[in-house]
């Protein structure tokens, strides 16, 4: 089972051959979609989410303190092992793989073809 948060045609895009492991959480908002390209793969317990909390002022709760939404974006034939977190803003372009256990964010400026792992994200091959 995965659970999808707030779906509906303009929140997720999922495109053809597309296939999504258990017990995964997708939460997306119509400001800050995501869309997942044909033929990925996508492991068990991965987490994405096109939301974060805004936490800068000390003496306001952070739940009073707002949102920051980014769009998520995975290409196409791309593999994203098991338990792998992508946050708010996170660009996965074709051909990629997301290694087991990683946090992908939007900071991570990932090639196509490229294999990833760890958290922060680290390239150790490329795809031929």
């Amino acid at each position: 089972m995965i659970e999808i948060v707030k779906i509906n045609e303009d929140y997720i895009l999922i495109g053809e051959d597309v296939a999504i492991g258990e017990f995964g959480h997708i939460t997306a908002h119509l400001e800050a979609p995501i869309a997942i390209g044909k033929n990925t793969v996508i492991g068990p317990f991965v987490m994405m989410n096109s939301n974060n909390h805004n936490y800068g002022y000390i003496n306001k709760l952070i739940r009073d303190q707002g949102h920051t939404r980014l769009p998520i974006s995975i290409g196409e034939d791309v593999w994203i092992g098991g338990r792998v977190s992508i946050l708010y803003g996170s660009i996965i372009p074709n051909k990629c793989v997301i290694g087991a256990n990683s946090l992908v964010t939007r900071h991570d400026v990932l090639e196509r073809g490229g294999v990833y792992v760890g958290s922060p994200l680290k390239l150790i091959t490329c795809r031929r």
